[in-house]
């Protein structure tokens, strides 16, 4: 049970550093033009759009795993 406290602690840790990074890439993507000067820019804008995107899905399927996670502890202490 120790290791699973731990477990949990870190994952709020981790969590809350992610919210901040978001936090900041959302105020750091609000600075950026949204008509790109050239090629580069256009093809850069559109990786940062796929890498967001990516991170997108990869997010929604975590929160998956945490309601679930969620859903067995809740069954635990009923």
């Amino acid at each position: 049970m120790n290791d699973l406290l731990r477990q949990v602690a870190e994952l709020r840790t981790d969590l809350q550093a992610l919210d901040r990074r978001v936090r900041f890439l959302a105020d750091a993507f609000d600075l950026v033009d949204p008509v790109p000067d050239d090629a580069v820019a256009e093809a850069n804008l559109r990786e940062v759009i796929d890498g967001l995107s990516d991170a997108h899905l990869d997010l929604s399927t975590a929160d998956k795993h945490l309601e679930t996670v969620a859903a067995h502890a809740a069954r635990l202490g009923a």
